[in-house]
Parts: C-alpha cells; sequence; structure tokens
C-alpha cells in the first residue's frame, strides 16, 4: 500500500512539474556471485541480488524542493535449496525549504550521514542498515532511509543541525535461514534434533521424544525457506507507526573551516543492532541437556511470552568527528560514548553496556589517480567484565585499509580494500575492477575473503564455545561475483 502510494504520488508529481523543473535518473544493476570454497553441504553456492532505484525531483512554487524515489530487489539464494524473494519499497521521499539566509528546513523520509571514517564509523548512528547481502551491498548502499525532521540552524561556517525521528527503523538482517544470518544455517535442526537424545523426565522424553525427531526431519527438509522470513517475527515493534513511544532525537553542531571541520552531536535514540534472549526456562533446558516434568512443561507453556525475544533498548549518545588536511594527507578523527550498547551473550541473552570508541584514519589526497588509506578504531565496553559475550569483547580492536586507482578518465578503476580484528584474529579482504565503457553502463568483478581462526558454527554446541568475532561467523562465505549496472 505504501509502495502504490508513493508511486501514484510520484507520478502526480512529476505531471505537475514542467519539463524544465522536472530531473529523474534511475539505476539497475545485477550481482551474481558464487561461493568459491563451499566447506559445508548447507551453504549456498549461489547467490543473486538486483536492485532498481528511481527519483525524481522538482521545485515547488514556493521555493522548495521535492525529491521522491522508489526501490526494489530480486533475491535468490541456490544451495540445497533454491529460494527468492522480490520486495519493493520507497526510498528517499522529502521536502526542503529555505526558511531564511540562515535557517533550513527538511521533512521526510532521508538520509544523514555522520562521521568521518569510512570502514568503520562510530558517530554514523541516525540509519540503519541492511545487513541481510554481506558484502554485496556497498556501504552507502547499506543505509536505509528514515522519516525524520531536519532543522538547520546558523551561518554556513557554524551550523546546529536538530534532528527528530518520529518512529525507530531497525536494521534489516536475518537471525535464521540465510547464509548472511546472526545464527548460521544449521544451527536450529541441531537445536532441535539433539532434544532427542535428552535425558531428563523419562515420561515426558517418551512423549516428546519421537514428535521431536521426526519435527528435525521435517525443519532440514523445510530450511531455509521456512526460516527465510523468520526476521519478520523477531523485528522491533518500532517497525510500526508510533510516532511519540518510539521517538528519537539528535543535535549536531558542525564548524567547517578553511582546511578542516569538526562536529560535536548528541542523541537520544533506540539501538539498531537487538539484544536477542532465548527463554530462561528453555534455555536451563537445552544447557542441562534434559527434559522438564510434563507438569512443568505445562507451567512454562502458560508463562512463556516466546522462544526468542529481541529489543532495541534506548541509549544516549554523544562524540565528535573531525578532520584537517595537511599537505597532501587527511586526517580524522571520531570518537563516542554510548550509555546502552544492546549485546548478546553466548548463552544468548540480551544485555546492554555503557561503550567508548575511539577512530583515526590518515589518507593520501596529492592525486585524482591515485587513492589510498589506513583507518584503526578502538571500542571498550565498561561493565561486562562477568559475561561471556558472542561475537563481542570487552576490549576490541580494528584496522581497514583502501587502494583505489582511476585510470583513463575514470573509466577503469581497480580497488583493493581489508579489514582486520586484531582482538579475534580474524578479518575479511576484498577487490574489485569496475570498468565504465560510457554513461549508461558499467561492468564490475568483485571478489570476498574471509580469515577466521575457525569456521562457522553449525550447531549449538559450536556457538556457545564460539570464541570468534562478527567477521568468523561468515568465514564460509568467501565468493567472486560479476555486476552489472544500467544507468537510467
Amino acid at each position: 500500500m505504501a509502495l502504490s502510494t508513493l508511486t501514484l504520488a510520484l507520478l502526480v508529481g512529476s505531471a505537475l512539474a514542467d519539463d524544465a523543473n522536472l530531473r529523474t535518473k534511475g539505476s539497475l544493476w545485477t550481482l551474481g556471485a558464487v561461493d568459491v570454497s563451499n566447506e559445508d553441504s548447507q551453504e549456498d553456492v549461489f547467490e543473486e541480488l538486483t536492485r532498481f532505484a528511481l527519483e525524481a525531483r522538482w521545485n515547488t512554487p514556493s521555493g522548495g524542493r521535492v525529491l521522491m524515489s522508489v526501490a526494489g530487489e530480486h533475491w535468490l539464494q541456490s544451495g540445497p535449496e533454491t529460494r527468492y524473494r522480490v520486495t519493493a519499497w520507497p526510498d528517499e521521499v522529502r521536502w526542503d525549504r529555505p526558511l531564511a539566509s540562515w535557517a533550513h528546513l527538511r521533512i521526510g523520509q532521508q538520509v544523514a550521514r555522520w562521521g568521518q571514517l569510512e570502514g568503520i564509523t562510530l558517530v554514523d548512528v541516525l540509519n540503519p542498515l541492511d545487513l541481510r547481502h554481506g558484502p554485496m551491498l556497498a556501504p552507502d548502499e547499506q543505509r536505509i532511509a528514515v522519516p525524520m525532521v531536519r532543522l538547520e540552524l546558523g551561518p554556513p561556517k557554524l551550523r546546529a543541525q536538530l534532528y527528530y525521528v518520529p518512529w525507530h527503523v531497525p536494521n534489516r538482517y536475518h537471525l535464521l535461514g540465510s547464509d548472511w544470518a546472526f545464527y548460521p544455517t544449521g544451527l536450529l535442526e541441531d537445536l532441535v534434533g539433539a532434544t532427542a537424545g535428552w535425558g531428563g523426565d523419562e515420561t515426558t522424553a517418551y512423549v516428546f521424544g519421537g514428535m521431536v525427531d521426526s519435527l528435525e526431519k521435517q525443519l532440514s527438509a523445510a530450511e531455509p525457506s521456512a526460516w527465510w522470513g523468520y526476521d519478520q517475527l523477531f523485528r522491533s515493534s518500532g517497525d510500526l507507526w508510533r510516532p511519540f513511544a518510539g521517538a528519537e532525537g539528535a543535535l549536531r553542531i558542525s564548524y567547517d573551516g578553511s582546511r578542516g571541520n569538526l562536529n560535536v552531536m548528541g542523541a537520544r535514540v533506540r539501538s539498531d543492532t537487538a539484544t536477542v534472549t532465548m527463554d530462561r526456562t528453555l534455555m536451563s533446558w537445552v544447557v542441562a541437556s534434559a527434559w522438564p516434568s510434563l507438569e512443568e512443561l505445562d507451567v512454562w507453556s502458560r508463562q512463556t511470552e516466546g522462544f526468542v525475544m529481541t529489543d532495541y533498548p534506548y541509549t544516549w549518545v554523544g562524540g565528535l568527528d573531525g578532520a584537517v588536511t595537511l599537505g597532501v594527507v587527511g586526517l580524522k578523527l571520531e570518537t563516542v560514548y554510548t550509555t546502552d550498547q544492546a549485546l548478546t551473550t553466548s548463552l544468548i541473552e540480551g544485555v546492554t553496556s555503557p561503550e567508548l570508541g575511539v577512530g583515526v584514519s590518515a589518507e593520501y589526497q596529492g592525486s585524482t589517480t591515485v587513492r589510498f588509506g589506513v583507518e584503526a578504531a578502538w571500542k571498550r565496553l565498561l561493565e561486562v567484565q562477568d559475561l561471556e559475550l558472542l561475537a563481542r569483547r570487552e576490549d576490541e580492536g580494528l584496522v581497514a585499509g583502501w587502494f583505489t586507482l582511476s585510470l583513463f578518465r575514470q573509466r577503469l578503476e581497480p580497488e583493493l580494500t581489508a579489514v582486520w580484528s586484531p582482538t579475534f584474529a580474524e578479518g575479511v579482504a576484498g577487490g574489485s575492477i569496475a570498468y565504465k565503457p560510457g554513461d549508461d553502463w558499467a561492468l564490475s568483478l568483485h571478489s570476498w575473503f574471509f580469515f577466521a581462526r575457525a569456521g562457522t558454527p553449525r550447531t549449538l554446541a559450536d556457538m556457545v564455545v564460539y570464541d570468534g568475532g562478527p567477521m568468523g561467523l561468515y568465514s564460509d562465505n568467501d565468493a567472486v561475483a560479476l555486476k552489472i549496472t544500467r544507468y537510467l
């Protein structure tokens, strides 16, 4: 319904705008990726992602500007089973207008990019990310436009930016049923299948043991398609229209000088990453590998609120970022303090902790042909001394680097990137080469390779003792890909 309404408004607005006033553009690209190692029989061998975007802009008689855009995708994964999804959604839909020489208002669904660092930014907190496709989506394409009111006040060099987000939109992600899901393929079947051999109450084991064994077989046959859409059930209620209950606000003060800039920010937002908690009674049975009595099972079934619960807790965020140019070198800094960082323990229980983060980067800017740089970040969780966290540590470090060339008047652009976590001894390296023979289409080759001490955990026992980081969860997903882009 929302897409139909937006499309109608886009067509009506385009028709009302005169030809000289209307500006349109669009793009369509498709990317096919092949798993080059296929370490596990449950992995997908081939993955395809096709995306389109259409945009129209025009000026209003009152001096305002309107932007409307729609986007959509076709996503296919093929391995033990082939499944696909087709979706479309309104993207950026906004109206903005100068109120005075020192005031500017923008209302609508939009992206507010904060921070200076490119690969490991710490202060970019207003827009959630689309994490369902891993590196198949470039970082700039991962940001999700959200409804927002933005008011800028002050002269060009020193401005205050006020933001109001009427309801929360979380990250797009999968918990189950995808090679890029937080809990890898095979984990749920293992959990259910393991219960068939539990001890504990003999009556319960006799009654439910055979049923569980049958259920495990059904899940194995149906997975991953049966669980591919499960992220919809685990989404926060912040996805719904709750303009006041889920509201967020932020203030950013920006100074732009001749050789650099400095930005100070503060925000009250909900976490884009969920805390995930498995029912604690159910988890105690899992840890003990023992069936409860029928009476205990009956009480639990009447009192439980769900097997898995997610929450997007509110948090205060404060920080600053800045950049300065010294000769041919650009230096950048980000630092942030978060009061309630969302976390999940290895026993699948959601918790929060204050977190402090600092990031720096250095980039060579002495040429339009060659560009390279390095980034480094450090984060510390302040209240997790006695907790075993899943894919997190009390202290974490991260290093990233990139090298790009722009050749033949930007027609040929090779690029190398790498991210490494010394904390977990894991990382990912990627490369691409893009060829743009004209202004209306482009062809590019991509690759990404993960490096980790252990492979992707496929059983609950492996997940509980997993001591790697977030990149290690996807260490089986090495791939090469071909991407074709058409500019409309």
